[in-house]
């Protein structure tokens, strides 16, 4: 006979966990929260004035570094006829190839020129079928890699939202969208307030935050959008996915506020006036900033209650980078089934081309695993949808991510079918690892995660982005070596519900069930809250382990020796 408490306590756990369930949206559903076209194949410049075009034009091409170089001296410039010959005045000086056409319906043969539509009107002055010809040919343009410059007020119309000041509703989604997800306000003397440069003293009688004021006023964060005031003569160039400005002022980049995350604002300025003050001053990520426009329509994260981190199948291996722990890929192997083992390795790069990372498979070849294999996309459609790529993991088991800058994977992988197949390679028994980028990816947490160097432990819009293999945890590496004590004790300090793990270069752990063995040379840290938790005065524990301890996280505590 059954008995009747278990049978009780069963049913209550059923319930208990379809509720969990319900409540915590699955992988399937972050496919739609996070951006497809993560980087535009060209070049779009903004600005308002032909002296946007001339500080374009100075910075040298031989310059590598610089993103948003001008290209192709040939240029094909159309538009209103008085701003059309300001344009190709200013210019006079450069060395250029200028071809004027009265409009977009011509073929344009050469993929390099460059493209320039200077128009006096405002955006909601131009006949809708205009609008309709420059979206699909300007479209084309940036599509195949060109080069696409706005200039005048028409600038405004190359985000996907216009502002619309003089109609009843305050914004549309009539831009070309050629600045993905983004509303431009440009200055101009026909609006009233649209000059951010400009004082509260000044002729125009505007504050300088008053444009930056409008976006707020007329964009709610469920547009998912970025706004972007953009001083006066001053370009901001979006080049694949990353921004920069060019000339005398700056282009200040605005998201509104959400349920659980404040209104922020963020100004980038010339390169030349602002390099020493880090990169994050004179250039932004698109992609992280629509990220983190997402993020402020999403549900609280990380969660703010504590989770106890446990692999319940399954086993991770979690590597600080600078080398691998003595005997620890055999081990790896032998988990994953020896020389029966499916393995699967995923590079973390940022090219297409993963030609250079074969040399993991000739390493597993030699160890005698028949059966491994190489995933790398660049295309969140490919890892969602293409079942011959997804086919490795439908039997893989075991997993392992490379080393290099962690939000690639995130950006490939996250929320897509591949996500979800990693995750049960996992569940079914198999064994996942990586060393480095491959060692943070692996929380729910994504430490570490901003495109624009990697010094901010905390990067807002990627944060939500691990790919969840354990939950409850943030993992730093490289740890000791690159003095990271710091960051990550402030980490857990803005979020005491989560355990802080720090681990030393060629030393890991192995995690199975809530237990973490340390292995190889150096130690690993864990960072948490002081007992008992107290989320508004978070006082945080340090404690560091060596090679053959264990940690117990479900108590966050070494186990007894």
């Amino acid at each position: 006979m059954i008995n009747a408490k278990r049978l009780l306590y069963f049913c209550f756990w059923i319930v208990a966990g379809n509720a969990l369930a319900l409540a915590q949206p699955s992988v399937a559903d972050r496919f739609q929260q996070w951006p497809v076209d993560l980087s535009i194949k060209g070049r779009v410049l903004v600005t308002d004035s032909p002296n946007g075009l001339v500080a374009w034009l100075r910075k040298p091409n031989s310059n590598r570094r610089q993103v948003g170089t001008p290209p192709s001296p040939r240029w094909i410039v159309f538009g209103t006829e008085d701003l059309v010959t300001s344009v190709k005045q200013a210019v006079a000086s450069f060395d250029l190839s200028i071809e004027t056409r009265p409009g977009f319906e011509d073929p344009f043969e050469s993929p390099a020129d460059v493209w320039v539509w200077c128009d006096q009107r405002q955006p909601l002055q131009i006949p809708e079928e205009e609008i309709q010809s420059a979206r699909r040919t300007l479209r084309r343009k940036v599509d195949s890699g060109g080069t696409v410059c706005l200039v005048g007020p028409i600038a405004a119309i190359a985000g996907k939202f216009l502002a619309t000041p003089n109609s009843s509703q305050s914004i549309s989604m009539s831009g070309l969208n050629l600045i993905p997800d983004g509303l431009l306000l440009i200055p101009s003397d026909e609006i009233p307030g649209t000059d951010p440069t400009r004082g509260a003293d000044a002729s125009a009688g505007t504050h300088p935050l008053a444009i930056t004021e409008q976006g707020q006023s007329i964009l709610s964060a469920e547009a998912k959008a970025v706004v972007v005031a953009l001083s006066r003569e001053t370009a901001m160039v979006l080049d694949g996915r990353k921004v920069v400005v060019h000339g005398p002022g700056y282009a200040k980049l605005h998201l509104a506020a959400g349920d659980h995350l404040p209104a922020r604002s963020h100004a980038i300025r010339d390169r030349s006036t602002s390099e020493s003050a880090g990169a994050e001053s004179w250039m932004a990520d698109w992609t992280q900033w629509r990220r983190e426009a997402i993020d402020r329509t999403l549900e609280r994260f990380p969660p703010p209650d504590r989770i106890t981190p446990r692999v319940e199948n399954g086993t991770l291996v979690i590597v600080g980078g600078g080398g691998m722990p003595d005997g620890l890929m055999a081990r790896f192997v032998e988990i994953a089934g020896g020389t029966e083992a499916k393995l699967v390795y995923v590079p973390c790069l940022e090219e297409e081309d993963a030609t250079r990372e074969a040399g993991m498979l000739a390493v597993w070849k030699a160890m005698g695993v028949q059966q491994c294999s190489m995933l790398h996309t660049k295309n969140r459609i490919q890892a969602n949808e293409d079942s011959a790529f997804l086919e490795p993991l439908k039997s893989a088991t075991g997993i392992w991510f490379g080393g290099g800058r962690q939000w690639n994977l995130a950006d490939s992988y996250y929320g897509t079918k591949a996500h979800q197949l990693m995750l049960e390679v996992l569940n079914r028994g198999g064994i996942v690892g990586g060393s480095s980028a491959g060692a943070s990816i692996q929380g729910n947490y994504l430490a570490r995660a901003t495109p624009i160097e990697n010094f901010r432990i905390m990067a807002p819009g990627y944060e939500r982005g691990g790919l969840g293999f354990i939950h409850g945890v943030a993992i730093d590496q490289h740890f000791s070596q690159r003095g990271r004590q710091k960051d990550l004790r402030s980490l857990v300090q803005t979020y005491p519900q989560m355990l802080g793990i720090g681990i030393d270069e060629a030393t890991a752990i192995i995690v199975r069930k809530s237990t973490a063995e340390i292995v190889g040379k150096g130690r690993v840290f864990f960072y948490s809250s002081s007992s008992p938790y107290s989320p508004s005065d978070p006082k945080v524990d340090e404690q560091a382990g060596n090679a053959s301890q264990v940690f117990d996280l479900e108590n966050w505590r070494f186990a007894p020796s």
